[in-house]
């Protein structure tokens, strides 16, 4: 599935919605922000599945997974800021079309 990273999305609040401008950052394995996306990426998925994702060892075979699907190519990792701390990620697979 490909997809584009919107340039602004929504806050919600109590009875608003503010549109903003997060900044995407690509990142790739053995960087510093590779670790901020792992510890991310690891936190999204034991709270969303934790029955599933429990043991450690989870966590050392899933960042060999995304290693390897960087390494192999048509993968995009990215870290989003807003005001320059860290508010989210995506694991996008990009497609001959995207890159244009």
């Amino acid at each position: 599935m490909a997809f584009r990273i919107p340039p602004f999305c929504s806050l919600q609040g109590n009875s608003f919605a503010m549109p903003v401008q997060l900044e995407a950052r690509s990142i790739q394995p053995g960087t510093a922000e590779w670790t901020h996306f792992l510890d991310m990426n690891f936190t999204y998925m034991s709270e969303s599945w934790p029955d599933k994702v429990k043991e450690e060892s989870f966590k050392i075979e899933y960042e060999q997974t995304l290693r390897n699907r960087y390494l192999q190519g048509g993968r995009g990792l990215f870290l989003h800021y807003y005001q320059q701390q860290r508010v989210g990620l995506s694991n996008a697979y990009i497609t001959e079309e995207d890159k244009v």
